[in-house]
């Protein structure tokens, strides 16, 4: 699910921006790097909701998904 942003400093296509990132930004009050990976923990990822999602690393988001 994408979000209109525009103003987002990492938003693409000219203004959209990830829905699960910008959930976690809120909750750590800074855009998320290059290299954090939002995992949806019941692999539902129309559920962005912040209980459903946790910040990781690609190596830690591939593991969770084996």
């Amino acid at each position: 699910i994408v979000a209109w942003i525009p103003e987002h400093p990492k938003c693409f296509g000219g203004g959209w921006y990830y829905e699960h990132r910008l959930v976690m930004e809120k909750k750590y009050n800074r855009v998320l790097k290059e290299w954090e990976t939002v995992h949806h923990i019941n692999a539902d990822k129309e559920c962005n909701e912040e209980y459903n999602l946790f910040v990781c690393t690609r190596a830690q988001h591939m593991k969770a998904h084996k």
